[in-house]
């Protein structure tokens, strides 16, 4: 990220993002430590959700975990690359 990005980041409210996941699985172990990678040089605030713990997330999510949202955009599902989540982090935020 650009010098002026960082600056843009660090002087607001942390970015909210929602990421949907479930126990055993090993795709949202990897979107799990992608985030909290990159929670703190983008000024992120995460927090995940236990599709199974809710019977209408199953109900919208199925086996489509896991799902990376800011707000009602999907910035990312399925295996997620650090770059490219990060591009689409700094994009929804833009």
């Amino acid at each position: 990220m650009s010098d002026s990005g960082r600056a843009r980041v660090s002087g607001r409210a942390p970015l909210r993002i929602v990421l949907y996941t479930r126990e055993d699985c090993s795709l949202c172990e990897t979107a799990e430590l992608e985030l909290a990678t990159l929670a703190r040089p983008l000024g992120l605030m995460v927090e995940a959700r236990d599709v199974d713990a809710e019977p209408d997330l199953v109900a919208q999510y199925g086996d489509r975990v896991p799902v990376v949202m800011a707000g009602d955009v999907v910035l990312a599902e399925g295996r997620i690359e650090a770059g490219e989540l990060r591009l689409a982090i700094e994009a929804a935020f833009s």
